[in-house]
């Protein structure tokens, strides 16, 4: 997600008018984005070397896709703004997470691959070692399977690296719990790390539905149908979308 906190601790190298900067944060943070786009716009034609300016319109182009149609015009075009936005300032780490982040949800990845993604992303690690984000997004491309699977360990890695800059992100834990299902080791051993990663995302977001569903089959894929099918009740009674409860008469017949 683009991040418009960064915009304040970049925003001081931009030593110029800000009056239709600020305007364009007011509009944005009103939802107005068409008027946030115009300010923003008004304000980069009369700072051209302002990089912030530029980081300021990719989250605002972000915000203005409404349909699947615009989609594909819109990435394209925050895409164009990042790669001025790298090459005015080639160590602004969030451009890069942000660009491969584009490049995830659009045409550019089934066209071209993951290799300038992965290399987004490592840029952005180059500059900041501990850029949570970053770390994470190669759970992103992992899970999508868009990568081989040397880049499981990678990714291993990247998520345990997030756990102990900041052992209070749930999804860190909920990530690894997936990754630990997937790796070759002793089956029992890897099961109750998957299970203690899982069991620590639920204590941090104890609301988030998921969590309970993710338990749930790891309980069951293992043998614990009984304490699987209890999560798995959990995750519907908190909003788990399970039409005609397949999955739950899939797994467990009716058990509550």
């Amino acid at each position: 997600m683009l991040l418009i906190s960064s915009i304040y601790n970049i925003y001081s190298q931009c030593n110029t008018n800000a009056q239709n900067f600020y305007t364009a944060k007011k509009y944005f943070y009103n939802s107005d984005y068409s008027k946030a786009l115009n300010e923003i716009n008004i304000f980069y034609s009369n700072n051209k070397t302002c990089d912030s300016a530029l980081y300021f319109l990719a989250l605002i182009l972000n915000k203005t896709v409404v349909n699947e149609e615009e989609c594909s015009y819109y990435n394209d075009t925050i895409i164009s703004t990042l790669n001025k936005l790298i090459e005015m300032n080639p160590n602004f780490k969030e451009a890069y997470y942000e660009r491969a982040s584009r490049k995830m949800n659009s045409h550019y990845v089934v066209i071209y691959g993951t290799k300038t993604i992965i290399e987004d992303v490592d840029r952005a690690l180059k500059l900041d070692s501990c850029y949570v984000d970053a770390l994470l997004f190669y759970y992103t491309l992992f899970n999508a399977s868009y990568v081989d699977e040397k880049f499981k360990i990678k990714t291993f890695e990247a998520l345990s690296k997030v756990i102990s800059i900041d052992s209070t992100i749930s999804k860190a834990y909920a990530f690894r719990s997936h990754l630990y299902e997937k790796m070759e080791g002793e089956k029992d051993d890897l099961f109750y790390k998957a299970l203690e990663d899982i069991n620590n995302a639920i204590e941090l977001e104890p609301d988030f539905n998921g969590y309970y569903h993710s338990r749930g089959i790891l309980k069951i894929e293992n043998g614990y149908i009984d304490e699987g099918c209890k999560d798995l009740n959990i995750w519907v009674e908190k909003g788990g979308v399970d039409l005609f409860n397949i999955e739950i008469n899939k797994y467990c017949n009716g058990k509550k």
